[in-house]
Parts: structure tokens; sequence; C-alpha cells
């Protein structure tokens, strides 16, 4: 099914969009009307539901004694170290830049990231690219490191030396 999606899904969204144009010709219902209802009923909601939010954090506010004040902070900061910490080993991690499959150590093919890593990717795994086992019986697949280039010194650089 994946690879019938995989060929196919071009010719299958525009069957799809086809389909919704003669459903919307034949229909006898006005979606404007019903539209504008749905939209005026979401935004009512969400300003009963963000009145009540800033109800609530004026209250929780107003009433915070000192140590909540610095039980809040500590909760940020901590959080804060922690995230920075496990992006700091990830990015020095020598295990996460090696070059071979570490169940099998097959040869790794790179494939493409999913929506997940490419949204945590900037920020906490910068340079990560997602490979795959090329072993058939393996198909590990995970998040690796790009290897930084070598520096290879120019002649400006090596005349500097001597």
């Amino acid at each position: 099914m994946k690879k019938f999606w995989r060929e196919y899904r071009v010719e299958l969204i525009a069957l799809v969009v086809i389909l919704l144009g003669v459903f919307l010709l034949v229909e006898q219902w006005d979606i404007r009307v019903t539209l504008l209802r749905a939209t005026v009923q979401t935004v009512d909601s969400l300003k009963t539901l963000l009145g009540a939010a800033s109800d609530w954090v004026v209250g929780y506010v107003l009433s915070m004694t000192l140590s909540d004040l610095v039980g809040w902070a500590l909760i940020i900061a901590t959080t804060i170290f922690v995230l920075w910490r496990i992006r700091y080993r990830f990015i020095h991690s020598e295990r996460l830049k090696a070059t071979y499959c570490p169940r099998c150590y097959g040869e790794l093919v790179r494939v493409h990231r999913t929506l997940l890593d490419r949204l945590l990717g900037g920020l906490f795994f910068p340079g990560s690219r997602r490979y795959r086992c090329s072993n058939s019986d393996c198909r590990w697949s995970g998040l690796r490191l790009r290897r930084p280039h070598q520096h290879t010194p120019g002649p400006a650089e090596i005349e500097h030396e001597e």
C-alpha cells in the first residue's frame, strides 16, 4: 500500500480534488453560511477560553508568594540547564559521529529526515542527519552527526609555520 501511495499520490490527490469539486457543484448545502457560523463559534469559544485562562493566570500571579516565585525560577532554570546539557552531549558525542550501524556495524545510507527531526534539529541537534542501515536484515534508522570537514592548511599557513 505504501508503494502504491508513493507512486500514485499526486494522481490520488487530484482525484480527491475533482470529487470535491463535483460535490460542491451538486450539493444543496449553503457552505458559506455554515463556515461563517463555525468560524464565529470557534472565535467565541477561543475568547471564552482565553478570558478564563487570563483570569486564572492573573489570580495565580497575584496570590504568589516569594517561595512560589523561587520555586518557578528553580524549575525553569533547571529545565533550561538539562536541555542545554542534552544538546551539548549530543553535539560532542563521538558515538553519534560513527559512520557505521550501531547494531550490526553495517554501512549507513542517508535518508530523508522526519518532521520531528526537522523541528528539533535546529535547536537541539544541529548538523544531524537521518541514516538507515543498508543491511536488509537490520534496517536500523536513526540520527547521526555530520563530521566536520578536515581543514587542510593553505600555502600561506605553511610558510607561517616555518
